[in-house]
């Protein structure tokens, strides 16, 4: 079947996304919220599925979603629909997850369970919301998927995600010293559909580093320092330790360095106090944290 894409039905960076990023092994759609991430993965599977073959003619495409709920919402119904508006002959094996149609089929598998994908020759690989699974399973899933697209010369994965911090995104296409990579960054205000007060309510209510991340698309750390939302000015004022309270500890075990701190509660404002922090690095003694708490303590 003939079937044209035509720019006007695109927004500059997803017309990039269909052309110029079909030149490279690996590409990725990198955008906030709204930008049309999950429209134009859409499109390029349906172009993927008709002109990625093997030597049979037929293609075969992996798709990963973080869950298979997720990848139900936001892939099986629309491209369902999206074949039949084409007059696509398909049928959907809901427990195989997967699509067959005269030009190829399509597995679906999470990257909740990377460990899981199987295949040994696919010609296209399709993976959304990557940024929002763990950076292991990310690289797992990475990994295996790379080393089966060998059904075509010319095979492709291509990525869609919000960007969370310096995660495994930003590990594919910034850290990574590979020239077969290509990358755009949509914004959510490439989407001239949306309407204002989104935006709008996305501004009022983030901060100068979200909005960076989850409105223009843009790889910011949103973890490190660790509380970057934290002013020494504003939030820190002497207080003294009342050896007749009791003693509070809290420790954040996703912070690098882990970090503790030392707390009394008091009747009058302000009722929470810290007396003390303590840090301790991955690289640091492992008993190192508990030796210094018992020292304060006493």
């Amino acid at each position: 079947m003939l079937l044209k894409f035509h720019k006007s039905n695109y927004f500059p960076l997803q017309w990039d996304f269909i052309t110029k990023a079909r030149e490279y092994p690996i590409s990725g759609y990198i955008g906030g919220f709204g930008s049309g991430k999950t429209f134009i993965l859409l499109r390029r599977c349906l172009l993927a599925m008709l002109t990625k073959l093997n030597k049979e003619g037929k293609s075969s495409g992996l798709v990963l979603y973080p869950t298979y709920d997720l990848a139900n919402e936001l892939f099986v119904e629309p491209f369902w629909e999206m074949l039949e508006k084409y007059h696509i002959p398909f049928q959907y094996k809901k427990a195989e997850h997967r699509f067959v149609t005269a030009a190829g089929n399509i597995k679906i598998y999470q990257l909740q369970m990377p460990q899981r994908i199987v295949g040994s020759e696919y010609t296209w690989a399709a993976i959304d919301e990557m940024d929002i699974e763990s950076f292991k399973n990310c690289d797992m899933a990475f990994k295996k998927t790379l080393g089966r697209m060998r059904g075509c010369n010319d095979a492709e994965l291509f990525i869609v995600s919000t960007p969370e911090s310096f995660h495994y995104c930003h590990k594919i296409f910034c850290e990574d010293d590979s020239d077969d990579r290509f990358m755009v960054n949509g914004k959510t205000t490439d989407n001239i559909y949306l309407p204002q007060k989104y935006v709008d309510l996305l501004e009022a209510n983030y901060d100068e580093k979200m909005l960076k991340a989850y409105r223009d698309g843009q790889f910011v750390n949103l973890v490190g320092g660790t509380y970057y939302a934290f002013d020494r000015e504003k939030n820190v004022a002497k207080v003294d330790y009342d050896p007749n309270k009791p003693i509070h500890i809290g420790i954040d075990f996703n912070a690098d360095p882990e970090c503790a701190v030392l707390i009394q509660q008091y009747e009058q404002a302000p009722q929470i106090r810290v007396f003390d922090t303590l840090a301790l690095s991955h690289q640091g003694d492992g008993d190192l944290l508990t030796e210094r708490m018992a020292l304060t303590i006493k």
